[in-house]
């Protein structure tokens, strides 16, 4: 299994604009915000707490077996690929 690397927040924007990449299959954006996500979330995401996020990495890139990469949250929304 690929280690998580880190991306840019544009890496991500050109991803997530490719119509030739499926979500959930060709990359997955995971958003750990807690009560934010309800306020607005990046298209196609899933969210998994931050409170548990640790404990439920595993069974995520099991179930979502691409390539995790991170963009760290710098004081700004963050989004977790």
């Amino acid at each position: 299994m690929p280690k998580p690397s880190y991306i840019q927040a544009e890496e991500l924007r050109d991803i997530i604009k490719d119509k030739t990449k499926i979500p959930g299959k060709d990359y997955l954006v995971v958003d750990v915000r807690d009560d934010d996500y309800q306020g607005g979330n990046i298209p196609n995401c899933i969210n998994r707490p931050s409170d548990n996020f640790e404990n439920s990495l595993d069974a995520l890139i099991s179930e979502y077996s691409q390539g995790i990469g991170i963009i760290p949250n710098r004081a700004k929304p963050g989004a977790y690929y």
